[in-house]
């Protein structure tokens, strides 16, 4: 009832890369008492640190084009779905005014970008810059919440990889032809 397919058993080597690129922020809070703010975004994964962006001196409005691409991998099932729930934060941007010496200061709002959010970005493989409001972290005092506004810009691409997999075969007497699908690679049996 279907062709052979060899590759990697069970769902070993599935995943699905996620690209995040911090690009911009606008309208951010002046946090300085002499000058503006110096910004800068930190960016973890499942509670786990990627690494943060540079800080860019003396703005409410910084472009970040250096050390601002960061990359994880999401687990698939066999159908090439993502492996999380709809509600776990899967990608967390927290951006912060550095104070002297480049240590973190105030904090100047989050991004938090959900498994049904990513589930909702369409089609893999292509860019999907969106601007997103910084939004407050909880027990901030309301002092600290007015240092809370602006958007940051970022682009989410994602990617499949199924390391020798293939997603399906049906019959190798069907008339349309099913496709391995490896990589960005689609190699059709006739």
């Amino acid at each position: 009832d279907g062709g052979v397919v060899q590759g990697v058993e069970g769902t070993e080597g599935l995943h699905t890369e996620i690209e995040v690129t911090i690009i911009a922020a606008r309208g951010l809070a002046k946090a300085d008492t002499f000058g503006k703010s110096d910004p800068f975004v930190k960016i973890s994964h499942a509670g786990q640190s990627l690494g943060r962006t540079p800080v860019v001196k003396n703005t409410l409005d910084p472009d970040w084009e250096e050390d601002n691409v960061f990359t994880f991998h999401i687990p698939e099932d066999e159908e090439g779905a993502m492996v999380m729930p709809d509600d776990d934060e899967v990608i967390n941007c927290e951006v912060f005014d550095s104070d002297m010496g480049g240590l973190m200061g105030d904090f100047l709002g989050k991004v938090q970008i959900t498994g049904a959010m990513l589930r909702n970005l369409p089609e893999r493989g292509k860019n999907r810059e969106r601007d997103w409001e910084l939004e407050a972290k909880e027990g901030l005092s309301v002092k600290k919440l007015k240092l809370v506004k602006g958007i940051l810009r970022v682009c989410v691409k994602m990617e499949h990889n199924c390391r020798g997999r293939a997603r399906k075969i049906k019959n190798e007497n069907s008339k349309t032809n099913d496709d391995l699908v490896q990589g960005e690679c689609t190699i059709s049996f006739t």
